[in-house]
């Protein structure tokens, strides 16, 4: 026969559960008491706080042969079909100062009745948006460029 080893007295046992189930919460709860997003808790600050009224949001923007503004498709913009990779691409661009090359770029793949592109920022009141009213504060074009024949 196998060496047995004497069970745990039960009142051990059970401190012993207590005290794994405290450091187990104490690792979740620690980054909120820290105000610090990480493992194993994120708060996910970035959508826990409040945003301002008024935000800046860079785009691409086509125009058709009258002047008027055409959707680009995210795709088209920055050949993502993630609206964050593609507002923060533009703004990227806008920041190191390559709007000009970026917005060739986008015009090589707008489509038809698209005569040229503009790369812009643009800012929103964003309760107006969501509730489907006109929402434009103000508007910078950064570069303008014509769609290739």
């Amino acid at each position: 026969m196998g060496v047995r080893t004497p069970p745990l007295p039960g009142g051990a046992l059970r401190w012993g559960r207590r005290i794994v189930v405290i450091v187990v919460l104490a690792a979740v709860i620690w980054p909120v008491v820290r105000g610090h997003d990480s493992f194993p808790l994120s708060t996910y600050p970035m959508y826990a706080q409040r945003r301002a009224d008024v935000v800046a949001i860079a785009t691409a923007v086509g125009l058709d042969a009258d002047g008027k503004p055409q959707k680009l498709s995210l795709r088209t913009i920055a050949d993502t079909d993630d609206p964050l990779i593609a507002e923060s691409a533009l703004q990227q661009a806008i920041s190191r100062g390559a709007a000009d090359a970026t917005c060739r770029a986008i015009a090589t793949r707008a489509g038809r009745g698209t005569v040229a592109v503009e790369l812009v920022e643009e800012w929103h009141d964003v309760v107006a948006q969501a509730t489907g009213r006109d929402s434009l504060r103000d508007r910078v074009v950064h570069a303008t460029c014509e769609v290739p024949a």
